[in-house]
C-alpha cells in the first residue's frame, strides 16, 4: 500500500506545481529590471537619514558597476508628522559613493570616492558645499 502511495503523492504534488507555475505572471523584462532602484545601507544621523540608491547602469553606459547615489532625508521629526519630505542628493548622476558612513555628532557623512585614479575618504555636509578630502587610501 506504502508502495503505491509515494508515486501518487509525487505525481498529485508536481501537477499541482504546474498548476500555480501557470498562474504566476512572466517575469520583468530587461527593460524593467533595469528601471529598478534600489535603497541601500540607511544610517541615522542627528535628525537626519543618509542612504544610497542603488541605480542600473545604462546599456548605453557600457560596462561597469550600477551608480551608487548618496541622499539624505533632513527633518525627521516632520516625517514622523506624515508631512512631505524629499531627499536631496550629494552625489547622483554617474557618480558612485560607496563606504557611507554618518558622522556621530555631526550634520556630516563620509564616503569614498575616486580622485586622481586613488580612493579617498571624503567628508560632506548634509547641508550642502563640496567634499573634502580626509584621508587618502593606500
Amino acid at each position: 500500500m506504502r508502495a503505491t502511495f509515494l508515486p501518487v503523492l509525487l505525481v498529485s504534488g508536481l501537477l499541482a506545481l504546474r498548476a500555480v507555475a501557470q498562474e504566476v505572471p512572466p517575469g520583468l523584462t530587461v527593460a524593467q529590471e533595469m528601471q529598478l532602484r534600489t535603497v541601500a545601507n540607511p544610517q541615522l544621523g542627528d535628525d537626519f537619514v543618509a542612504f544610497q540608491l542603488v541605480v542600473p547602469r545604462p546599456l548605453a553606459d557600457g560596462p561597469g558597476s550600477a551608480y551608487l547615489h548618496l541622499g539624505v532625508i533632513d527633518d525627521l521629526a516632520a516625517a514622523a508628522r506624515g508631512e512631505p519630505v524629499q531627499p536631496r542628493w550629494l552625489v547622483d548622476g554617474k557618480g558612485r559613493a560607496p563606504g557611507l558612513q554618518v558622522r556621530p555628532n555631526a550634520r556630516e557623512v563620509s564616503y569614498l570616492r575616486a580622485v586622481d585614479g586613488r580612493g579617498q575618504v571624503v567628508v560632506q555636509s548634509i547641508d550642502g558645499g563640496e567634499p573634502s578630502r580626509f584621508a587618502a587610501m593606500p
